[in-house]
């Protein structure tokens, strides 16, 4: 099989899982930066997220012939990604069954606000952030860093669509509260604060 017309993840995975590597490298490429930037939060340890990853595409090489073609590649590669690390880091005893330790900092895109405005926004949304649970974190972390919908929320953080829903109305709801704005300034600050 040539390596034309796979410029979609979809068309990629389905690739891999009829034989051709090539596929699963280019998902290799696309996706890494990205789930790094993810494990990260869970692992201030560069080179233990690095194998996490490679940890995960090799899984994805010895069991594809389980595998199927899920509905959105990127969020299976997320969720699988996400319960391979968190495996891997409650073996090594880096991690209890009832961490979460999820983290990460805001970054303010410059060109919506002055400097200095900008610089307060980032401090207020990161001491807001903080206030959050690790979870609603998370949650916020894939909705508007990630771009990830409602339903790929839910399948990633295991939880019911609805759960979901609750999970990020009750984050920008303590994020209102702690910012002290409504919920249109909040959200306006949490888009402009992941435009890079």
């Amino acid at each position: 099989m040539n390596d034309s017309g796979m410029d979609q993840p979809q068309e990629m995975w389905a690739a891999f899982l009829k034989g051709n590597d090539s596929g699963l490298e280019k998902l290799y490429q696309l996706y890494f930066d990205q789930l790094y930037a993810y494990g990260f939060r869970y692992c201030a340890d560069a080179v233990f997220v690095e194998d996490a990853i490679q940890d995960l595409f090799i899984k994805f090489i010895n069991s594809r012939h389980k595998l199927t073609l899920p509905v959105s590649v990127k969020n299976y590669l997320f969720r699988s990604f996400k319960n391979l690390l968190i495996d891997k880091l409650r073996a090594e005893k880096r991690m209890s069954a009832s961490d979460s330790p999820f983290e990460f900092t805001l970054a303010v895109d410059d060109t919506v606000m002055e400097k200095e405005q900008a610089i307060l926004l980032q401090q207020k949304l990161q001491k807001a952030m903080e206030q959050l649970t690790a979870r609603q974190r998370e949650a916020i972390y894939l909705r508007f860093y990630e771009n990830f919908s409602y339903p790929e929320i839910s399948s990633i953080l295991d939880l019911s669509p609805k759960a979901t829903y609750k999970l990020m109305a009750r984050s920008i709801e303590a994020l209102r509260v702690i910012y002290k704005a409504g919920a249109a300034i909040v959200l306006w600050a949490l888009q402009a604060s992941f435009l890079f």
